[in-house]
């Protein structure tokens, strides 16, 4: 069976190799051996022997992620998404820090795309909370898994994938806010083309549409630290309330008035932000 179910998948290949064009004996022989070893390969995932790749783990795979806890970076080194990805081996001073932690979002995920359209077999993440997945196809159209618990296999499994995203279940009851949730490790197991060059690696981080306000918050947040450096209160009081003053140096940047008699606040800003000199206000 398997014997006949190569010779058949080499000979519809063979045959759509030659009509593309007329071939010299040395490029017939190269172009047989590929769609030989393609085939053999084809074969195998057919009938369910060929080992599968953990795609996640490879130099051909991006990641990207809904958030990365306290707003930090996607590739921070304590909770960042790459940490889902690493095989369990993130030291960091005699700390195994090998979890993604999101940011407490009302829907957690994290999204790996292929730089070639691969074979997805199975898709599992450990120490997580149940997950559906959305898969997208190289030729559009996407399928949605149901709702698992630890693992999705796919039978059969789907090919010509080139992303897919993992929706992670937040738990919530009446007395407790949502919170963040913990992913130790994904993987994607699955098959390359036959002609994919590859490393093992921890994969690259990406930025999509849907993901780059963290990048851009965290830049955010370390500009406006930097504007109140070293911002020292002084408190006075008067007969009704106490009156906050903060300063940087000798400037005045911010007071702050509150009652004695019920703790009400109020802000007075005391300086201004203006645009400089060459830029533009639309």
């Amino acid at each position: 069976m398997r014997e006949l179910l190569v010779s058949a998948l080499l000979m519809a290949a063979m045959t759509s190799a030659a009509f593309a064009g007329e071939l010299t004996r040395e490029q017939l022989l190269e172009e047989n051996a590929r769609l030989k070893a393609m085939v053999e390969q084809m074969a195998e995932q057919l009938e369910g022997t060929a080992k599968p790749t953990n795609l996640a783990r490879t130099s051909l795979a991006m990641v990207s992620a809904s958030s990365v806890n306290g707003q930090r970076p996607f590739d921070n080194s304590f909770h960042g998404v790459c940490n889902a990805f690493d095989n369990g081996q993130n030291w960091l001073n005699g700390v195994n820090y090998s979890s993604w932690l999101s940011g407490g979002e009302r829907d957690p995920w994290i999204e790996i795309r292929f730089d070639v359209p691969v074979t997805v077999a199975e898709i599992q993440a450990d120490g997580a909370p149940p997950f559906s997945a959305r898969i997208r196809f190289d030729q559009a159209g996407e399928q949605f898994t149901p709702e698992v618990d630890g693992q999705a296999k796919l039978n059969p499994p789907l090919a010509g994938v080139r992303s897919v995203q993992l929706h992670f279940s937040v738990r919530i009851d009446d007395k407790r806010d949502r919170g963040s949730i913990a992913v130790q490790e994904v993987r994607v197991l699955g098959f390359l083309p036959g002609d994919a060059k590859f490393e093992v690696t921890t994969p690259r981080i990406g930025v999509t549409r849907d993901a780059v306000l963290p990048f851009a918050e965290a830049e955010f947040t370390r500009w406006n630290r930097g504007l109140l450096n070293e911002v020292k209160p002084k408190v006075t009081e008067t007969e009704t309330s106490f009156v906050v003053v903060y300063s940087q140096g000798d400037l005045e940047v911010f007071r702050a008035t509150v009652s004695k008699a019920n703790g009400e606040a109020t802000g007075e800003p005391l300086v201004e932000l203006r645009p400089k000199d060459n830029a533009r206000v639309k």
